[in-house]
């Protein structure tokens, strides 16, 4: 299912991006491609959520890209997901608080994108490696 989700979110960007080509409104389409991508992440986040409880440790490694340039092995799979989450919850209270010195707002955007995209990747890496759905 978040495949599913994942590849409508996919379908409505480029749909908007086309429309926009033409000339269109796309302001009713950016509305719920919004509620879709907002679906998306509660999923990616309940799914780390429960994997992060589950304390799971792999037999062999699984690589994944954190960040395009940065890739990344390991088999304490809860642990990786468990430090992801504490980012995107720190940046959650900072971007509510104004940031901090030379880490305003925007810095904090930044790093919780980059923890979701590290988990949205993650999860996939362990659907590759178990061959199965990363729902």
């Amino acid at each position: 299912m978040a495949q599913k989700l994942a590849d409508r979110v996919e379908q409505g960007r480029r749909a908007i991006a086309i429309a926009r080509g033409q000339g269109l409104d796309t302001h009713e389409w950016e509305g719920h491609l919004n509620r879709l991508v907002e679906a998306e992440q509660q999923q990616l986040l309940a799914w780390a959520a429960e994997v992060a409880e589950s304390d799971v440790t792999l037999a062999t490694p699984i690589t994944y890209r954190e960040t395009p340039l940065r890739p990344i092995s390991t088999t304490q799979v809860s642990q990786s997901i468990r430090r992801y989450l504490k980012t995107i919850a720190s940046a959650e209270i900072h971007r509510a608080t104004g940031g901090w010195k030379e880490y305003p707002p925007e810095w904090w955007d930044g790093q919780a994108n980059e923890a979701l995209g590290a988990l949205k990747a993650l999860r996939s890496a362990m659907a590759e490696a178990s061959g199965g759905d990363p729902s």
